[in-house]
């Protein structure tokens, strides 16, 4: 095994250059059981390169060390971390994005919105009418 620098990565396969500079075509891209990715690839991306003696079969799991998340132990992350949109997963949900979240969410558990209870929450400066309600508490 040794780390290599991806060039480009098309139809899952990957051009890589070695540290003494000769290039591999065609190693296929892996990633550990059960994830895929499509990765951008710019001058920090690199990989971990298994190959034959022969560089007929060879294998790259893609890395990129500028964009890797700060991770505590046991949490897991998905998403785009060169911009930190990303969803990490450990004893809770943390959800990173500047969009909207299409989603359908269910809990088992009184669910808490901003640290407020979601079921049992009020409202202040409720007025009658068409008015708008205050912040809650």
């Amino acid at each position: 095994m040794q780390i290599v620098s991806i060039l480009a990565i098309a139809n899952n396969l990957a051009r890589v250059q070695l540290a003494d500079g000769s290039i591999i075509d065609g190693a296929t891209v892996v990633y550990p059981a059960g994830f895929f990715a499509n990765i951008a690839i710019d001058e920090n991306s690199l990989g971990m390169l298994f190959k034959d003696g022969t560089n007929d079969y060879s294998f790259v799991l893609p890395i990129n060390i500028a964009s890797q998340p700060a991770l505590a132990i046991n949490e897991v992350a998905i998403g785009n971390f060169k911009q930190n949109k990303t969803i990490k997963i450990a004893s809770d949900i943390t959800l990173n994005a500047d969009t909207k979240v299409n989603a359908k969410f269910e809990t088992t558990d009184e669910t808490k919105l901003q640290g407020k209870l979601f079921l049992t929450h009020t409202h202040s400066g409720v007025q009658s009418g068409g008015s708008n309600t205050g912040s809650v508490v």
